[in-house]
């Protein structure tokens, strides 16, 4: 056998050798301890972040500012000023000045914070708030109006404080408008006038002279009243009280229609014709709906359209003789109410709607159109022509 030289084999085995190494199992790598891993940081999600800090903030808490005292409070209020000083500042000139500092510091993290200031006379001025650390500005608010001003005037009326507001602008013609008015909270005379605009200006048609009165918040009373007048027209009125030394003047304007049915056309005036020998002077508004009423006391009743000739003398007939039922019973709604039920035998508003459509009937209505009753004899027909002649029916 022949021998390979010694090179040959020495290359061989280093070759085999290679290939054992590489055919053999890996060798496991070394593992860390647990404390290692324990020590070495982790990543969490969702981790807080630090909240902003709160904002500092002020503000003055009513807008415009009114007083009617010479000494006036403004209330400052703060938000996350807990160790700060409250201070109000004026608009003086070209720059703002500190009229006013707390005594100490705010106290907690929300607190309002009362400041004075006082007039030396009937002013507007223009103040804001700030809060203070040190002698520097940390916050401030946005700047107001202050006022001091007169003490407004109040109209009081069991008619309302509007003038004429229950004619709600309406008045029949040949009929008179009036209001009784006293003044609230009133601690000395007032004048004043209640006028007519005529020909391009104010005409006096009386004279006002309110007084206090011992132990009322009222003054005495004045009762103003339009004039008459037979055509239709629509006219000013005006109620004037004059200022005082600490009362502010008050002027209302109010425009009243003088209406005459007797101008009427179309609808409305056939419906006139039906009443004027009861309700003469009775006004008649024609509106949307499907019902009819009647209003007072401005002696006015209210129509839907699309009646029938005899639908709409029945239903103005009707609404008529409500007018004459309070007219009758001087408007003493609850006399008239316990009046008409005891009649009719009724409760509520049925005695008094009962005994309008007797009066309907009675004034010529056709009665096959009757809604609240047709049973009109008797005593239920003698109460309606009593109402009908202007006296109170007797209840036996």
């Amino acid at each position: 056998m022949r021998q390979l030289p010694a090179s040959i084999v020495t290359v061989l085995a280093l070759v085999l050798a290679l290939l054992a190494a590489a055919a053999a199992p890996a060798a496991a790598l070394p593992q860390p301890a647990a404390a290692t891993l324990a020590a070495r940081p982790v990543a969490v999600v969702g981790t807080a972040v630090p909240a902003a800090a709160a904002k500092t903030t002020v503000a003055l808490n009513n807008s415009p500012l009114v007083t009617y005292y010479p000494s006036a409070t403004v209330n400052i209020k703060t938000k996350n000023a807990k160790g700060l000083r409250a201070a109000l500042q004026r608009y003086s000139g070209s720059k703002w000045v500190t009229v006013w500092k707390a005594p100490t510091s705010v106290a907690k993290s929300s607190q309002t914070v009362a400041a004075s200031y006082k007039f030396s006379k009937r002013a507007t001025v223009k103040v804001r708030g700030t809060l203070l650390k040190g002698s520097k500005i940390v916050a401030r608010s946005a700047s107001q109006s202050l006022s001091y001003q007169k003490w407004p005037t109040w109209v009081q009326s069991a008619q309302g404080s509007t003038l004429f507001e229950q004619n709600r602008g309406r008045v029949a013609a040949g009929e008179k408008a009036s209001h009784t008015l006293q003044l609230y909270y009133t601690d000395v005379a007032r004048k004043g006038r209640f006028q007519e605009y005529r020909g391009g200006k104010w005409v006096t048609l009386k004279n006002l002279n309110w007084k206090p009165q011992p132990g009322s918040w009222y003054s005495t009373a004045q009762t103003v009243t339009t004039p008459a007048t037979t055509k239709t027209a629509s006219k000013k009125y005006r109620l004037v009280v004059d200022s005082t030394a600490n009362d502010a003047g008050l002027s209302q304007t109010v425009t009243i229609r003088h209406e005459n049915p007797e101008d009427y056309t179309g609808y409305a005036q056939q419906a006139h014709e039906f009443i004027q020998d009861y309700c003469p002077s009775t006004m008649i508004t024609v509106r949307p709906g499907s019902y009819a009423e009647s209003m007072w006391p401005e002696n006015r009743i209210e129509l839907y359209p699309g009646l029938t000739e005899l639908g709409l003398k029945y239903v103005a007939l009707h609404e008529c003789a409500h007018v004459v039922q309070r007219v009758t019973f001087n408007n003493d709604h609850a006399r008239m109410s316990e009046t008409f039920n005891a009649i009719y035998k009724t409760t509520g508003s049925t005695g008094y709607e009962q005994a309008a459509d007797c009066m309907a009937f009675a004034m010529g209505a056709p009665d096959n159109w009757a809604y609240y009753t047709s049973n009109c004899k008797g005593e239920r027909g003698a109460a309606a022509a009593a109402v009908l002649a202007g006296k109170i029916p007797s209840v036996k």
